[in-house]
């Protein structure tokens, strides 16, 4: 047994928590636990690899110890990689283990949120963080998305109540100092960018031992050195953990900080993706003021430690700035995220103590209308992706940019006649297949079409485009049959996409097009304009082939060619 130091100067109920019937509290986090699990795990299996997703596949290709001694120039790191690659040799690589070190992580900090903040902060702020953590758009996206950022934010919100748990003790056990030098270590090593919020809350945890109340200076002295050689441990566990792969770490980071980003961007497009629109965001920003100010008058120096671990990454950035737009800036700050919603809760519970308001279970009932706005005012409201769940892991499902759903006058027609079968019952479970795959921001061009044909795609990869191929929705032309079994009805070429996307995007961003775009989108906007290139061509020669294996296409434009495939061809 740990002996506890004299009560703490904050109290749970001296804010107002009601104390509710344990009966009540499960039945609340039950159906909080099963939406967030439902949110997450929906876009698992049927959500197209994008982006960065790709990244780690080209760095697992050479075993364990290639993974362990080389960073790539991407920034997967050293731990995605290595647990992707577990579990694709445990249990094949389909969507399930490639997103394996998202998910499962995603779903650890839906379920350990309560257990880990109550004692400490209460019943209801406990609830509250569930409701928060289950909704939260970028928690969301991130568990879904085959990046390793979900695992930091479950590993921060630990690392914030592990010393928020030894800053109330008197006495701490040496087991207890070795799990906070663990996860201090860990944190980092998962995702550099995590030491923005490992050293802002390490400070303020200095802090807050040095000018401890009711501790005699020996004991405050001694609580500091032990924080000290937790950080201290933890950062040579770090240290040694990076070692093999220092050389081309060192290469990445120079990389990193001899660029910049070219566009604008402030910090309300940061908050909107994490409130999911700008209102949102705002009250966002009011509500998370109010909360520091309402802790910090309180708690004093004590109070520092959950206020920096909120703001600390955003200070990190302001004073570093790392190359990165407003979507890369969000997840870098994913660690105080968690963290932001026990600020949330304190800055709801307040407010209504400091208007008068006494009545009990008024603060959760509130909390959880401002959490069901946020969820169904955002990206991941109901029906808000139920035409694109292919597309759900690209940027788009962060926050709606409605000129990207706008119809292009310039659509091949032969999407529509796709979407008139589906409509009018004369094919069921449409399924096509588009070559080539796309792995940039170009994929919302396929995006765009999906959401007029609604039929279920299938990739064709062209070689070089995917570093491998994984199982599920993917095919090579290289393969012979590889059209063998995929129950496909009709294989769609396109002839020169480079020149397709840009016809596309000149009109999304020119004259003509949906804009012009609000205050709210323009960064974001501005972000997406550059989809990367050139893009990669279907030959004519393999265009060739695919008439003389199936005859001539059925449809041609100016974009497209278009096979209907033959029913022996399903099976």
């Amino acid at each position: 047994m740990e002996p506890v130091s004299s009560p703490h100067p904050f109290q749970p109920e001296e804010i107002g928590n009601t104390k509710l019937g344990s009966l009540f509290v499960w039945i609340l986090l039950v159906g909080l636990w099963a939406l967030g699990a439902w949110l997450r795990l929906r876009q698992v299996e049927p959500a197209l690899l994008f982006g960065d997703e790709l990244h780690s596949l080209r760095d697992m290709q050479g075993g364990y110890l290639h993974i362990l001694s080389h960073f790539s120039e991407t920034g997967s790191g050293l731990a995605l990689p290595l647990l992707q690659k577990a579990f694709i040799d445990l249990f094949g690589d389909g969507h399930w283990s490639l997103r394996a070190p998202a998910w499962i992580p995603g779903l650890l900090l839906l379920f350990s949120a309560y257990p880990l903040v109550r004692r400490r902060f209460g019943q209801e702020v406990g609830v509250l963080l569930t409701a928060w953590i289950a909704v939260e758009p970028l928690l969301v996206f991130y568990a879904h998305f085959g990046r390793i950022y979900s695992a930091v934010a479950l590993l921060s919100l630990c690392l914030l109540m592990q010393l928020e748990w030894i800053l109330e003790r008197d006495r701490v056990h040496f087991r207890r100092l070795f799990t906070l030098a663990v996860c201090t270590a860990i944190l980092p090593w998962a995702h550099l960018t995590a030491l923005g919020f490992v050293l802002p809350v390490y400070l303020a945890a200095f802090l807050t031992a040095a000018t401890a109340e009711g501790r005699s200076p020996a004991q405050r002295r001694r609580r500091v050195i032990q924080l000290v050689a937790a950080l201290c441990l933890g950062g040579l566990f770090c240290v040694l953990l990076y070692l093999p792969a220092y050389a081309s770490l060192w290469n990445f980071v120079r990389i990193k900080t001899d660029v910049s980003y070219y566009g604008d961007f402030g910090l309300l497009d940061i908050l909107t993706l994490v409130a999911g629109n700008r209102s949102a965001a705002w009250v966002l920003l009011l509500l998370a003021g109010a909360g520091t100010g309402f802790w910090l008058q309180k708690m004093r120096w004590s109070g520092a430690v959950l206020s920096l671990a909120v703001l600390g990454p955003l200070l990190t950035l302001a004073l570093t700035r790392p190359y990165g737009d407003a979507y890369a800036y969000a997840r870098y700050i994913l660690p105080s995220v968690a963290p932001l919603g026990i600020l949330l809760a304190l800055a709801v519970k307040e407010s209504l103590r400091a208007l008068g308001a006494r009545s009990p279970g008024l603060p959760l009932t509130l909390g959880l209308v401002l959490a069901l706005l946020l969820w169904q005012t955002g990206p991941l409201a109901l029906g808000a992706q139920s035409s694109v769940p292919q597309h759900a892991n690209t940027y788009l499902s962060l926050l709606k940019l409605p000129a990207f759903d706008a119809p292009w006058p310039e659509t091949p027609q032969i999407y529509r006649d796709l979407a008139e079968q589906t409509r009018d019952g004369r094919v069921e479970n449409l399924k096509i297949v588009e070559w080539p795959a796309l792995n940039n921001r170009a994929r919302h061009l396929y995006r765009h079409y999906q959401i007029q044909h609604g039929a279920e795609t299938i990739l064709a990869v062209l070689p070089g485009e995917f570093p491998r191929l994984p199982s599920g929705p993917y095919a090579s032309p290289l393969q012979e049959k590889w059209l063998h079994g995929r129950s496909a009805d009709y294989l769609i070429v396109h002839i020169d996409v480079h020149r397709e996307a840009a016809q596309y995007w000149a009109w999304v961003y020119g004259p003509n097009g949906p804009g012009p775009f609000g205050t709210a989108e323009v960064a974001h906007m501005e972000r997406h304009e550059r989809y990367g290139g050139p893009l990669p061509a279907v030959s004519l020669e393999q265009r060739k082939q695919l008439a003389r294996a199936l005859g001539p296409p059925i449809y041609r434009d100016a974009f497209v060619e278009v096979w209907k495939l033959d029913p022996d061809l399903r099976d």
